[in-house]
């Protein structure tokens, strides 16, 4: 797992985002164990509270369920990590909608970007 943090977001959410991305792309599959908050600090370089910061706040969206000493675990709702990666989405998208609007940048001009880019033309 990379971590790579940005200094213009607070670490702890840059976690929660890595690990939000994480069981919505499957890494950490609905029902499996995450590892300990030891582990994942010490594989982030971050300190240990601030990794229980962002358990904590994965907990408090759903997605993460404490399980008293036996850890954490990725919840066994999938309509919840399914309505999580819809809104991750949402918000990626929509983000990126609104900075090519404010450059310029139109919805045509957008499609044939990401067509070329799929078809590995990266000339922009």
């Amino acid at each position: 797992m990379s971590w790579e943090f940005n200094s213009n977001v607070p670490v702890f959410i840059q976690i929660v985002d890595k690990i939000r991305a994480d069981i919505i792309n499957g890494k950490y599959p609905s029902g499996s164990r995450i590892p300990p908050v030891r582990d994942l600090a010490a594989e982030a370089s971050v300190n240990p509270n601030t990794m229980q910061r962002a358990l904590s706040e994965l907990e408090s969206q759903g997605l993460l369920e404490g399980r008293g000493t036996i850890g954490r675990f990725v919840t066994g709702n999938t309509s919840v990590i399914q309505k999580t990666n819809d809104i991750t989405k949402n918000a990626v998208l929509t983000k990126l909608i609104e900075e090519a609007e404010n450059l310029g940048i139109s919805d045509d001009e957008i499609i044939e970007f990401v067509t070329k880019r799929k078809a590995g033309k990266n000339d922009a």
